[in-house]
């Protein structure tokens, strides 16, 4: 890992890049996050006051709005080696094109921004599941490289505009994530060589796991914790059922991938799902009461789904065996976090 190069982790208040910037620092990485011209958060600085006060860590403010040209990320990618980065989603009181277009601008102007700036190498998109697939397929499906959410596009496309917000969000992901690829090939088309960095995607399911900033900000909705204190938590996955069968991946897992993403040479316009354990709300409450068994009277199972479509990821194998090499484990221990283990740290944190 080269410890005097800077890695840009946009988005720095949020679950997920919280945690990848706190294992870059712990890597001996510089890292610089950015926050919307609305956020002040000084509690970052607090957070990781040894690597600030060393000049590991570093804060931007992007300007006010949604991005509209490259130069709106112009500050943020100066001199950076690496870039990991999300979709800017709008809100959803426009017209879907509009939508779309902005969902994939805010991903578009990033990788312009990174094309400008000789020192980038590598550039890491975060997606999500809600990109590739439906969260509640109607058949068994198998997920693969070139998978879409097709069912959220169309029917977004089709409702005239009374599609529910939940709707317009997974279209617009698939929208934000298919204007990376498509750079990527327009890149490559352009001229010999194609982008000047690599670019990969790391796609998690349903993210888990301890909210290490659990002082400073509660943007994690951490329905562990719920289930934990009152036995009921807000349901997550609409339509998912009663005990919310599905994947549910550790956050620390879903870092330490894009960390390899960024860094693993051989890991080279890659589409990464990281889908972790296929469990539901009773595994989590029967751990729940293992874990604290003085006060599982205020925890009941839940009912029964009924017959569930299952999803299978064609690539599962190789991530797997990525995200071992970078733990440095070998195929006879688990490569995901157990779920065991995230459901009594997510409660130990508090």
């Amino acid at each position: 890992i080269p410890t005097d190069d800077v890695v840009l982790v946009t988005h720095g208040t949020q679950p997920i890049p919280l945690q990848i910037i706190k294992q870059l620092l712990e890597l001996g990485c510089r890292v610089r996050t950015t926050l919307s011209w609305m956020e002040s958060a000084p509690w970052l600085n607090r957070l990781f006051s040894r690597y600030a006060s060393a000049g590991k860590f570093e804060h931007v403010t992007l300007p006010p709005g949604h991005p509209t040209n490259r130069y709106f990320y112009q500050e943020a990618v100066k001199g950076v080696t690496a870039v990991v980065h999300s979709a800017t989603l709008p809100r959803f009181n426009h017209a879907l094109p509009e939508i779309w277009s902005m969902a994939a601008d805010s991903v578009r102007y990033m990788l312009e921004a990174a094309e400008h700036e000789p020192s980038v190498r590598a550039f890491v998109y975060t997606s999500s599941i809600r990109a590739a697939a439906p969260l509640i397929p109607q058949t068994d499906e198998r997920v693969k490289e070139d998978s879409w959410n097709a069912k959220d596009t169309i029917l977004a496309l089709t409702s005239r505009g009374q599609c529910s917000e939940e709707t317009l969000r997974n279209s617009s992901l698939v929208r934000a994530e298919q204007a990376v690829w498509q750079w990527k090939v327009q890149a490559e088309q352009s001229g010999p060589g194609g982008s000047s960095f690599k670019i990969n995607v790391v796609s998690p399911a349903n993210v888990i796991g301890q909210n290490f900033a659990a002082r400073y900000t509660d943007a994690w909705q951490n329905w562990i914790w719920q289930l934990y204190q009152t036995g009921r938590a807000t349901e997550e996955i609409p339509g998912a059922g009663p005990t919310q069968t599905h994947w549910y991946v550790d956050v620390e897992d879903v870092a330490l991938l894009h960390i390899a993403a960024i860094f693993d040479p051989e890991i080279v316009g890659q589409r990464l799902h990281a889908w972790g354990s296929y469990r539901n709300w009773n595994d989590a409450i029967e751990i729940l009461n293992e874990y604290d068994p003085e006060s599982q009277d205020k925890r009941s199972f839940f009912g029964h789904d009924g017959a569930v479509c299952g999803q299978l990821y064609t690539r599962a194998p190789e991530v797997r065996q990525m995200l071992q090499r970078w733990k440095g484990t070998d195929s006879s221990q688990p490569c995901w976090k157990p779920f065991e283990k995230t459901i009594c740290e997510s409660v130990d944190v508090f």
